[in-house]
């Protein structure tokens, strides 16, 4: 379940990034729709736990927090409540602010990589799947671009491959031409790493900054990176170049 109620607004209303307007909070949205909807105690906190739990893992993890504390205050059902205080301690684990968990995964060549290897420079995470449309469309459209845009840039570009043999994956990168480093999960969806980092739906991308730390658990997709003018990456980069 995606949202609760669908009230036919778009994410990509213009009117929330108008002076006047506040973030736009999904989260939020579905919240109060849930409450003012559901007079069954059951439903109404079945559905904002599941609102909550894909709100974790696609919006900001701030405006999801306050919205978790006023359901904190209204839940009624004991399983619901204590599945998304389990889930949550779980997300905590890769809230902006935290070290990122670590990775030992092997590139095309077979040599381990890990994310120290990238002290001092920002990474950008990608976990993808070569039968992932999205994905793929990401990759096709917008990676050769955005590598090329910042090839000068401390930053590098890593991607996770999630769904695919390993013979099956090295063909896709031969395919689109992959540059950056790419790494691939052998146990797929099941793999540690995608646990770890709460990954649950790809593609799903993460922003690092040059100590390890995460500076968003639900960095902008390529495509947005390409058509958004002092993106998330754009800013990170000035911050670090800042402070050097």
């Amino acid at each position: 379940m995606e949202r609760v109620l669908n009230n036919g607004i778009s994410y990509s209303d213009s009117r929330y990034t108008s002076p006047g307007f506040l973030p736009f909070n999904p989260a939020m949205r579905d919240f109060h729709n849930a409450m003012a909807t559901f007079d069954l105690a059951a439903l109404r906190d079945w559905a904002v736990v599941n609102a909550l739990m894909v709100a974790y893992r696609n919006d900001p993890f701030d405006r999801v927090d306050a919205v978790y504390a006023l359901f904190m205050k209204e839940a009624i059902v004991p399983e619901y409540r204590d599945s998304l205080i389990a889930f949550r301690q779980r997300m905590l684990r890769v809230k902006p602010g935290v070290k990122a968990p670590a990775i030992s995964l092997k590139d095309e060549k077979g040599k381990l990589v890990s994310l120290d290897d990238f002290k001092g420079k920002l990474v950008y995470l990608d976990f993808w799947g070569v039968y992932c449309g999205p994905c793929i469309g990401d990759i096709e459209g917008y990676a050769a671009k955005i590598h090329a845009r910042y090839k000068d840039k401390p930053v590098v570009f890593v991607t996770i491959c999630a769904d695919a043999k390993p013979e099956k994956w090295k063909e896709t990168l031969a395919k689109y031409k992959m540059d950056g480093v790419n790494l691939h999960a052998a146990d797929g969806r099941r793999s540690d790493v995608l646990d770890n980092y709460g990954v649950n739906g790809i593609p799903h991308y993460f922003l690092i900054d040059e100590n390890g730390i995460i500076l968003d658990n639900n960095a902008p997709r390529l495509s947005e990176l390409d058509r958004t003018e002092n993106n998330t990456l754009d800013k990170a980069l000035g911050k670090l170049t800042a402070s050097k």
